[in-house]
């Protein structure tokens, strides 16, 4: 591995890559590794939605391989981050559940997570494609309801469609909101 650049932000370590390409993000192995063991526990600001707080920061799991998603999201949960960002492209959301399962049986409830999953561009092709998509991440995060389910890229003509066919999600109660 290349030596990372580390900069403080807000009492947090951020890798400068990071930083630069997603800054509400933390998708670096090694930067939660790092984090983890010399960052306590911190206070992560929080907004309100409609269907509960959500965390400003959130571990983005995107390019993490599937064999160190457990050490990734345990380091993130071990300094208080509640706030996991997946996508069915980034090909770890069976792991990911799996690692918070893990986490909730040592005595923590789901309701202190938010987890957000989103439908890839190439899935926006027509909105039931969008749905599967959707309905393919929940059922490999194994969490029940997501907190939140979005488009990833909007495509001009295509994501509008796809959003409406998503609110069947918030109606049969797999998703809280889009």
């Amino acid at each position: 591995l290349a030596p990372m650049a580390w900069v403080q932000h807000h009492g947090l370590l951020f890798s400068k890559q990071v930083v630069k390409r997603r800054p509400f993000f933390i998708a670096s192995t090694l930067a939660f590794s790092v984090l983890a063991m010399r960052t306590p526990q911190v206070f992560i600001p929080t907004v309100q939605l409609p269907t509960g707080p959500m965390q400003r920061l959130a571990l983005g799991l995107y390019n993490v391989p599937r064999e160190q998603v457990k050490a990734v999201v345990d380091a993130g949960l071990s300094v208080g981050l509640r706030h996991f960002d997946s996508a069915s492209f980034y090909n770890n959301e069976v792991e990911c559940g799996e690692a918070l399962k893990s986490w909730m049986s040592t005595g923590h409830d789901r309701s202190e997570l938010f987890v957000t999953t989103k439908v890839w561009t190439t899935d926006l092709c027509d909105p039931a494609a969008a749905l599967r998509s959707a309905e393919i991440s929940i059922e490999e995060l194994d969490l029940g309801a997501v907190d939140l389910v979005m488009v990833h890229w909007p495509m001009p003509e295509k994501h509008v469609a796809a959003y409406l066919a998503l609110e069947d999600l918030v109606k049969k109660g797999k998703a809280k909101g889009l």
